[in-house]
């Protein structure tokens, strides 16, 4: 799965190390964060025979941000991004 740049994205995230890749994303002015995520062919497959996707998150045990994972937009997400 890899992060992928999207119509609306107006910030892109840099790690601090050669080890990550720049994660493009639409930030609005009260911190929500939206990322679009492509699938790879095997990877569509798995989700299409198992119908699950797991979320890893770094969190350096401080309390975890609200997240959301959806395969639609949101109504958020359709008044601002177009893809």
């Amino acid at each position: 799965m890899k992060a992928i740049t999207f119509k609306g994205a107006n910030v892109e995230y840099v790690g601090e190390n050669n080890n990550t890749k720049p994660l493009p994303a639409f930030l609005d002015p009260d911190g929500i964060m939206v990322t679009c995520w492509e699938l790879s062919a095997e990877e569509l497959k798995q989700v299409l025979d198992t119908g699950k996707v797991y979320i890893c998150m770094h969190t350096n045990n401080n309390p975890i941000q609200p997240l959301k994972v959806s395969v639609f937009k949101s109504d958020f997400m359709i008044n601002v991004i177009d893809n």
